[in-house]
C-alpha cells in the first residue's frame, strides 16, 4: 500500500501541534497540512496548481521583487505570465496595497491574474 501523499500523519500530527503552540492557540489541523522535500518543492507544488489559460489568457501568478529567483524560474517553464509589485524598501520590505492594485491592473490586459 502507499503512504497518504501528504506526508506521514504522525509527523504531520507534530507539525500541526507545533504550529498551535507557536501561533498561541490558534487550531492547526494535521489534515490541512502537506509536507514536501524543500521549500523549492513546495513552491513548484504550488505554482504548478495555477497552471492554464483562463479566457484564452495566460494564468499569472504575482511575484515581489525583490524575489526568490525560483519563482521567475518556474513561471517561466510553467509558461504563465508574471505579475511583479515592489516591496517598500524604506519600510522594512513590506507590502503596499496600492502597489498590488497597480500590478493587477497592469497584469489584466494579456493575462488572467490568480
Amino acid at each position: 500500500a502507499y503512504s497518504d501523499a501528504r506526508g506521514l500523519q504522525c509527523i504531520r500530527v507534530h507539525v500541526a501541534e507545533y504550529i498551535e503552540r507557536r501561533d498561541g492557540g490558534i487550531a492547526s489541523h494535521a489534515d490541512d497540512i502537506i509536507l514536501v522535500a524543500g521549500a523549492s518543492d513546495g513552491i513548484r507544488a504550488a505554482l504548478k496548481l495555477f497552471k492554464g489559460e483562463m479566457k484564452g489568457k495566460k494564468s499569472s501568478v504575482m511575484i515581489p521583487v525583490p524575489q526568490f529567483p525560483l519563482y521567475a524560474a518556474t513561471l517561466e517553464e510553467y509558461d504563465m505570465h508574471q505579475i511583479h509589485y515592489y516591496l517598500k524598501e524604506s519600510k522594512g520590505w513590506s507590502l503596499d496595497t496600492a502597489e498590488l492594485r497597480r500590478a493587477v491592473q497592469v497584469a489584466r490586459f494579456h493575462s488572467s491574474p490568480r
